[in-house]
């Protein structure tokens, strides 16, 4: 036996536990639509996007409304552009080790979709995780995924022990990834203290039901100014928009602020703006040259 393939033995015999996964409760998976097309869902669709096929599309790709026969058509003519980045690769991967196909097509993408649906019920999870990879705990990122902003979202993690809960440290507005809450709206806090004591409150409540962590990033370890963090805090809830206003009303001194850019080291958000702004007809002439290529009016 080689050592490669001693090394591969071992790995096989190895327990796993996953630090960093996105899976909804067991109980929501075996409760949503599953076919075929999903196991090109979730990250293949971002060279599904570098390769041309629309937001429209996509959406109507993942409307289990719409026929499957129809949706596949939608599909099927990507997937020879994207089939062989890491992402793509992983779908052939599990089609091929799961329902032994090396390639989804027109001869068996209705009968996979009848095996995926039919697996797709209690104990999908122990059989995959556990019986398959030897993953015996998850630890699940953004759980309580509905707002997380209450320990009552923690509730569909009872009654087992694979995925354990982490909660993002700081809490957004569900589907905005703009708006933090408590920061905007009719609940807004005014003031860093009486933000800061929800978040620890918040916090202590989430530990006492269930999460095990939280997730947050790590920054280089400074002296904590609190009174620029104040000034920011109130720089800050004018530039949120919501329901559906504009951020214009935002104090002329917050164009003064500074953040780090991965490139160009510490930039104001006027000089950010600036460059965003004289950046576009760069990509406007792109934009016209493609609409030449493809014989469409200017």
């Amino acid at each position: 036996m080689s050592n490669l393939e001693k090394l591969a033995e071992a790995f096989d015999q190895l327990t796993i536990i996953d630090a960093h996964s996105h899976l909804m409760p067991e109980r929501e998976q075996v409760g949503s639509h599953k076919d075929a097309l999903t196991v090109f869902g979730q990250y293949v669709r971002f060279p599904l996007f570098a390769s041309g096929l629309t937001q429209r599309d996509w959406s109507r790709i993942q409307d289990p409304e719409i026929p499957l026969l129809e949706r596949w058509a939608l599909l099927k003519s990507r997937l020879p552009a994207v089939r062989h980045t890491s992402f793509a690769k992983v779908a052939r991967t599990v089609l091929q080790h799961f329902w032994g196909a090396e390639e989804l097509s027109d001869d068996n993408v209705e009968e996979i979709s009848a095996r995926i649906a039919e697996d797709n019920r209690p104990g999908l999870y122990r059989r995959v995780l556990q019986e398959h990879s030897r993953i015996f705990r998850v630890f699940d990122q953004d759980s309580g995924h509905n707002g997380h902003d209450s320990p009552d979202d923690l509730a569909p993690f009872d009654d087992q022990e694979l995925l354990l809960p982490v909660v993002a440290l700081i809490d957004v507005v569900p589907g905005s990834d703009e708006v933090v809450h408590k920061l905007a709206g009719p609940d807004g806090l005014q003031t860093l203290p009486a933000y800061l004591e929800w978040a620890e409150a918040r916090l202590v409540a989430m530990a006492r039901r269930g999460a095990i962590g939280f997730k947050t990033f790590s920054l280089a370890e400074k002296p904590i100014n609190y009174a620029a963090a104040a000034s920011e805090l109130d720089d800050l809830r004018p530039l949120v928009r919501i329901d559906g206003g504009s951020a214009a009303a935002q104090p002329v001194q917050a164009l003064a602020r500074v953040g780090q850019h991965n490139e160009r080291g510490p930039q104001t958000l006027e000089q950010l703006l600036t460059t965003m702004s004289n950046h576009i007809p760069h990509h406007v002439k792109f934009i016209e040259e493609k609409r030449k290529a493809l014989g469409l009016a200017g």
